[in-house]
C-alpha cells in the first residue's frame, strides 16, 4: 500500500513538473513565436533560424508554416535562440529583458 502511495505521489510530481515546464515556454523570443499543438511546441520564425530548429530535431509543417518541436527539446532551443537573437537586438538598441 505504501509503495502505491509513493508511486502515485511520484506521478503527481512528474505531472506537475511537466505542466510547470510547459508554462515556462515563452510566447516570443526575438522574431520566434511559440505555441502549442497537442504535446508538441510550435515555433514560427524566419528562415535564418531554420538551422536551430533542425538541430533541436524539429519537423517543418508546410501546411501551417511552422516548426514542430518535442517538449523535451525546447529548453536547449530556447537557450540557443536567446544566444542567437540577443546580440542582434542589442545592436539595434532593443533589450529582450524589457517588458
Amino acid at each position: 500500500m505504501a509503495s502505491e502511495e509513493t508511486a502515485g505521489a511520484r506521478l503527481d510530481c512528474m505531472a506537475e513538473r511537466m505542466r510547470r515546464s510547459i508554462d515556462d515556454v515563452p510566447t516570443r523570443i526575438g522574431p520566434a513565436e511559440f505555441g502549442r499543438l497537442g504535446a508538441l511546441i510550435t515555433v514560427r520564425c524566419p528562415h535564418d533560424l531554420d538551422y536551430l530548429m533542425r538541430r533541436a530535431g524539429g519537423q517543418w509543417d508546410p501546411g501551417n508554416r511552422h516548426w514542430l518541436i518535442e517538449h523535451r527539446r525546447i529548453g536547449p532551443l530556447v537557450r540557443a535562440l536567446r544566444r542567437q537573437t540577443d546580440p542582434l537586438f542589442r545592436q539595434a538598441g532593443i533589450s529582450l529583458d524589457e517588458v
